[in-house]
Order: structure tokens, then sequence, then C-alpha cells
């Protein structure tokens, strides 16, 4: 390495340094950036309508918010979630769980099989495609 080199190196690093570019902020802004590689593209108009034909958009908020319509949202909101870690309660115990498709696929198929910390079982299940599924979790990964 010459000596333009190791300088413009020690410059970069030093600029990260001093605008708070550190391991944390850059571990956040690569598992940020790998989520939202990993999603497929996605028919965002038909997935809202498809979310908002099968009811799910009357319980779960999809920009963070935990309320719909001025009343507390009766499920958590999907914004943020993929990849995230969860906790559940399963036949009275608390699970953790890492919210990926498995786990949403899971979630939409059978709801009253693990309910989320903190809410009531009271999401019915849907009838839904696999495709319709596939659609819905496709789309919480760009949330």
């Amino acid at each position: 390495m010459n000596w333009t080199t190791a300088a413009l190196c020690a410059s970069l690093s030093v600029g990260l340094i001093a605008c708070g570019g550190g391991e944390k902020k850059a571990e956040t802004q690569s598992s940020t950036a790998a989520k939202k590689e990993a999603a497929p593209s996605v028919d965002v108009a038909a997935a809202k309508k498809l979310m908002q034909d099968k009811l799910c958009l009357t319980c779960h908020s999809l920009d963070g918010s935990t309320e719909i319509n001025g009343a507390p949202a009766l499920g958590p909101t999907l914004k943020g979630i993929y990849g995230t870690q969860t906790t559940v309660v399963v036949n009275g115990a608390e699970v953790t769980h890492k919210v990926d498709d498995n786990y949403l696929r899971k979630s939409i198929n059978e709801p009253m099989a693990e309910i989320k910390k903190g809410y009531n079982p009271v999401m019915a299940p849907l009838p839904m495609t696999p495709a319709e599924v596939d659609l819905v979790i496709a789309y919480i990964k760009t949330l």
C-alpha cells in the first residue's frame, strides 16, 4: 500500500468514527440493507388489497402505530417485524421466535397456535391460498 492510499484509508476511517459510523450503526445499516435485498419485488397494491379484503388491516397496522381508527389495535403492527425476535405464549409458556417466513406462515395459517405476548387470542383463521400467504409475507418483508 503506498502513502496516498494509506492516507486516504486513514481519512475515511477518521471520518466514519467522527460521524458516528461505529460498528453498531454499521451492523444496523447492513442488516436493514440485507432485509431489503432479501425481500422480493412485491405488488404492493395487490398485497394491500388482499390484506384489506381478508380483514388483516382491521387489527394490524402497517405503519408502526398501535391504534387503528382511534382504538387500540387488536394485533401487533406489521411494520419492521420481519427478522426481529418476538415472544409468544404457547400452552401457557413463553417462547421466543425469530419472525421469518415460517413464523409468519404459521401465524397466518394457525393463528391460535401461538399468541403474541401482550395480545388476546382473537385472530380467526382466514382462508388464504399458499400464493396469497406468500404475497402477504413478501409485503411484510418490505415494511
